[in-house]
């Protein structure tokens, strides 16, 4: 299930996935996100920016969705190798 919070002016909205994997034994997690402003139409494309770690394991759901909620903060900190463009802001 989808979950955001509001940073900054923007919504971040994290999917956190559990991950089947023979390289990582019983369930971990992985998760997808993207940021964009309030009231977006998020299928719009270049209205938001996505984000995921697919690779990544994490032990369990909540982890997940905290570590996504970090990369959406650090894109709109303009910290992350792929920071907002001027037109989502």
């Amino acid at each position: 299930m989808w979950r955001h919070i509001e940073y900054k002016g923007f919504e971040i909205h994290v999917y956190p996935f559990p991950k089947h994997s023979p390289s990582f034994p019983g369930i971990s997690y992985w998760y997808t996100g993207y940021v964009c402003r309030p009231s977006t139409e998020a299928h719009v494309g270049g209205q938001q920016v996505f984000f995921s770690q697919p690779l990544a394991a994490f032990v369990n759901e909540e982890a997940a969705l905290e570590v996504g909620y970090e990369e959406g903060k650090s894109i709109v900190d303009r910290t992350h190798p792929r920071p907002l463009d001027d037109h989502v802001t």
